[in-house]
């Protein structure tokens, strides 16, 4: 009851300022205030991520975090991420690469889509957080398969600052960074790598990582699916990009909407 109340009261606040923010933003026209207004909705971004962290970690230790079991396509999850994340890499300069082994884009299968895109969003997220040049490379392969279960193996390479042995044993420790001065630095709780190990332990898998100082990293991750003979519906992998307001304004134009909100 405590998690559920908290996760409710924390994120409906939130809401309000991430989505009032974004609409003066856009009616603003003056460079300045779009200027301020934008770095208030990084900052308000970045809080709902600490807060998502939080509850999670929170919800996990509880014994309280259940994954979903529903039925999808396995290359919508690498679409997922390079929808979110490709962007944030371009501005960087980064290519990213996404290499699936053949037929694993094509498996269906069942289990926690939004759980496995979490883990592969916190890792792509950091290879390209930590990544000045080069470029950041996700790579899915199928490890081995029964009719009833498969077993898949995903890999995140990038080309950045590296980590030095001493301190990749305390990575996947909660609220612990390779170096303290890293979130002064680059921001975060220390809570993602350890959010992602226990997702990764319940879908029956495991999770480690290969570094060098200045030499880059690949962190790589297994996870369990159960097969799914029937093919799930669409999952938009494929189709032409269309924006959520684009998306709205062709399909309900001339519509009149009531925001109720009660912030």
């Amino acid at each position: 009851v405590f998690l559920a109340n908290m996760s409710h009261e924390l994120r409906t606040p939130m809401n309000a300022i991430m989505g009032f923010t974004d609409l003066a933003m856009r009616r603003s026209t003056d460079p300045k205030t779009v200027d301020q207004l934008r770095k208030a909705l990084g900052a308000a971004r970045h809080l709902l991520s600490v807060i998502n962290d939080v509850l999670d970690i929170s919800k996990i230790e509880a014994e309280r975090l259940v994954l979903e079991d529903t039925r999808f396509k396995l290359g919508s999850v690498t679409e997922n991420v390079r929808s979110l994340i490709g962007a944030r890499a371009a501005e960087k300069g980064l290519p990213l690469q996404i290499q699936l082994a053949p037929g694993v884009a094509e498996l269906n299968v069942r289990g926690d889509p939004l759980r496995l895109s979490q883990v592969l969003l916190n890792l792509v997220g950091n290879a390209v957080k930590f990544t000045t040049h080069g470029c950041v490379t996700v790579r899915a392969a199928q490890l081995e398969a029964s009719p009833e279960r498969v077993m898949v193996r995903y890999e995140v390479q990038d080309d950045g600052i590296g980590i030095d042995a001493d301190t990749v044993a305390k990575l996947f420790t909660s609220f612990e960074q390779a170096d303290n001065s890293m979130t002064r630095k680059y921001g975060g709780t220390g809570l993602g790598l350890s959010i992602c190990k226990r997702l990764v332990e319940k879908m029956g898998g495991t999770i480690g990582v290969e570094s060098r100082p200045g030499a880059g990293s690949t962190f790589w991750f297994t996870v369990g699916l159960q097969t799914d003979l029937l093919a799930p519906g669409p999952d938009g992998t494929g189709a032409e990009e269309v924006s959520a307001v684009q998306a709205l304004q062709t399909r309900h134009r001339g519509a009149v909407v009531l925001l109720v909100e009660d912030e």
